[in-house]
């Protein structure tokens, strides 16, 4: 019993309090002046030069309390060749700049033949290698910050809390008979509640019925229609349920129907609803079971009861008595230890007590009392995701863990068009066993025309950039401009004119040329125009006047686009 609650409060206290507030670099690089910084979203989600890696199917167990990445892993996550000597028990890791070596289980290492004390060892465990996660910054000349939502919350043993495990442990025996039997209904209960039950979503092809075409997901990942084969028809829609074109919710599956589309083709049209009255008869039967159980659990006797509540009010003296009684922080620790004793006992008071806990520090601090709920993985993900998600997109990324939560986090991100991370988050739900290949062939076709669009846009200050070199330069010696009508003007430079524009010009046509997905008639136009005007001064060098007039048409369909 004891064993089982400090492994809960020692994992908890690991994940609050990190490993450092932040990790230096191991060596200072000569080449460069400043340091750069490497973020870890709540030990899940890498961040650095402008890439994301989710972490979580990397992390390898090992007998010590860091966190470990297999070999190939790391050399892949951090750039690194690696080459292992098993005679030896050498690891050689190598990039562009440097050849680090270490031996298995030492904290000294060597950076291009010179020595590098080291703050964890490189471990050979059960036939395979495993490098510190630590490494990835302390090799790469990088700072590694930790980024915690809960970075000033303790978790910490309470006094004597020795005394009350062994106590409870006196009194559990028969709590724990009927505690085996609730489970057991619980289970049963859950099964028949979410049998058939589906997440339903998809964008609305008629409203009476309402038909949706889109996607329908259960536990386990199975998906009974799709947005290119199927459609679905929902007979108990949910008001909340509606957006302006779309539908979401939670519905009960029915029956396949055949029915024509536009074209005459058969498909099936999946319809959703109520349960049905068997469904129904034993979704009540299990639940009357299951209250049943949990009204004897509750029943416990009085001396168990006893007990619990004494430890109950140790935990919150202890946490009340060490700093402000309604600090968020002092609150987040609090329910943490008495959700971790809820865990680890089943004992509901404890539980009972968290959300009592929970539901001040919502009122006291929104973003705390989610990053709580996060510990346990507790509350619906959707609502969990989205509400990190209006504050920062890793923190909310870094919240993931199942395939069925990156798949809904990809769902989500693709909805708001943010495309490219709803991609990283497919990914990762894919390489956990999720079905994603039509999510994944409809992303990579969007995150490729967002790539464009950001081309696009670098193209489109480019190009204006040299417009208006351009125009300064005709300015200068443009006698209607100056007020010098009847002046001459000095000639233009042929080669300067083919080294600062003409070059720069013919570039900028290759690269817009190459973008396929985006809508540059404009832009074609103007460079058509600003070419003749490049052109005509090269023929007539002294005539800035009509190559001025040439550029202002370039500049007029830039205008017509609202770009310049």
């Amino acid at each position: 019993m004891r064993k089982r609650i400090w492994t809960w409060l020692l994992v908890v206290s690991l994940l609050l309090t990190g490993i450092g507030s932040s990790i230096q670099p191991a060596y200072a690089s000569a080449a460069s002046s400043t340091v750069g910084t490497m973020k870890l979203y709540d030990y899940s989600l890498l961040e650095w030069n402008g890439k994301r890696v989710f972490l979580g199917r990397h992390y390898v167990e090992t007998s010590t309390d860091g966190l470990y990445l297999g070999l190939k892993s790391f050399s892949d996550i951090f750039g690194f060749q690696a080459d292992w000597n098993k005679s030896s028990k050498t690891l050689t890791l190598k990039n562009q700049e440097h050849t680090f070596v270490f031996t298995a289980n030492s904290k000294q290492g060597k950076v291009d033949g010179a020595a590098l004390p080291l703050p964890e060892a490189v471990l050979f465990e059960k036939g395979s290698v495993a490098v510190p996660l630590s490494y990835g910054a302390l090799l790469n000349d990088v700072k590694l910050d930790l980024v915690n939502q809960l970075d000033k919350v303790h978790v910490v043993a309470i006094p004597n809390e020795d005394a009350y495990s062994n106590a409870y442990d006196k009194v559990s025996g028969p709590y724990h008979q009927m505690y085996s039997t609730y489970e057991k209904a619980l289970a049963a209960y859950e099964l028949a509640l979410n049998d058939k039950l589906y997440y339903v979503q998809g964008y609305i092809d008629q409203r009476s019925p309402l038909y949706v075409i889109g996607s329908s997901t259960a536990e386990g990942n199975h998906t009974l229609a799709n947005s290119s084969t199927a459609g679905m028809i929902i007979q108990n829609p949910d008001k909340s349920g509606y957006s302006q074109n779309g539908y979401a919710g939670y519905h009960y599956y029915l029956r396949t129907e055949k029915k024509k589309n536009i074209f005459g083709e058969t498909i099936d049209v999946y319809v959703f609803g109520a349960p049905t009255a068997a469904m129904q008869k034993n979704i009540t039967a299990k639940k009357n079971a299951y209250t049943k159980a949990d009204a004897n659990l509750r029943k416990s006797n009085k001396q168990f009861d006893s007990v619990v509540n004494n430890w109950i009010n140790a935990v919150k003296k202890h946490y009340k008595g060490a700093g402000k009684p309604n600090d968020p922080n002092t609150l987040a620790a609090m329910a943490i230890h008495l959700k971790a004793l809820y865990m680890d006992t089943g004992a509901y008071a404890f539980d009972d007590e968290a959300k009592s806990v929970l539901a001040v520090l919502k009122k006291t601090s929104e973003s705390t009392h989610w990053g709580v709920r996060n510990v346990f993985d507790e509350g619906d993900f959707r609502e969990r995701f989205q509400y990190f998600l209006k504050k920062d997109v890793n923190v909310a990324l870094s919240i993931a863990h199942t395939p069925e939560q990156y798949k809904a986090a990809a769902e989500i991100l693709y909805n708001k068009k943010n495309y490219s991370v709803a991609k990283l988050a497919a990914d990762e739900a894919q390489a956990l066993g999720a079905n994603m290949k039509q999510m994944l062939t409809e992303l990579n076709k969007l995150a490729a025309e967002d790539k464009e669009q950001e081309q696009f846009k670098a193209w489109q200050q480019s190009y204006v950039a040299l417009m208006k070199k351009f125009e300064a330069e005709l300015a200068k010696y443009n006698p209607e401009k100056n007020g010098e009508e009847g002046a001459s003007a000095p000639q233009a430079n042929k080669e300067e004119i083919d080294a600062q524009f003409s070059k720069p010009l013919a570039k900028l046509k290759t690269e817009l040329a190459a973008l396929k997905s985006v809508e540059k008639n404009h832009e074609e136009a103007s460079l058509t125009s600003f070419e003749g005007a490049i052109r005509y001064l090269t023929m007539n060098p002294t005539d800035y006047v009509a190559a001025a007039a040439l550029l202002d048409a370039a500049i007029n369909f830039l205008e017509t686009k609202g770009m310049k």
